[in-house]
């Protein structure tokens, strides 16, 4: 491996809001091992006309992922911790 090359490994949680059998918005949650607190969730649109439809929807569904995500990051710190 280089000198100059830095890894870091994360754990990943993927969702996706699906209307109709269609992905309209992909979920996700990366935690870096090394640093849980650094934690990123985001949201990503597949479909602009459906979730500009189901925007209500897509939303709830996002703060049901980011729940989910911190309860995760909260675990893994509770297993760094012991």
């Amino acid at each position: 491996m280089s000198d100059t090359l830095t890894c870091t490994e994360f754990i990943q949680r993927i969702g996706y809001t699906v209307i109709d059998g269609v992905r309209v918005v992909q979920h996700t949650c990366a935690i870096p091992t090394n640093n849980p607190k650094g934690m990123r969730i985001s949201m990503t649109k597949l479909n602009a006309d459906l979730y500009e439809m189901y925007r209500d929807v897509c939303r709830a569904d996002f703060a049901i992922f980011e729940d989910a995500a911190y309860q995760l990051r909260d675990e893994y710190l509770a297993k760094m911790n012991n």
